[in-house]
């Protein structure tokens, strides 16, 4: 690694840190009691996994699936 590589390198990770530490703060807040239940987290990832699965299904089936032959309809050809 060349030295201007590795000055570029040190200063977009001075940025990046600078960054995080401007716009997210500290990290010393409370966290909310449901998140020292053991197992929490990765049940509610499951759960939100399964919402938006079924979200995502209910739009293609309703909003974007279309029928078989939904261009065959309107073009005046037949096949």
């Amino acid at each position: 690694m060349k030295l201007r590589d590795a000055a570029m390198l040190a200063i977009a990770s001075a940025v990046a840190v600078g960054a995080e530490k401007l716009f997210l703060g500290d990290a010393t807040h409370q966290m909310a009691w449901w998140f020292h239940v053991p197992g929490f987290p990765a049940v509610f990832g499951f759960v939100i996994c399964l919402v938006l699965a079924f979200i995502a299904k209910t739009l293609g089936k309703y909003w974007l699936q279309r029928n078989e032959r939904y261009y065959q309809r309107g073009s005046g050809r037949r096949e």
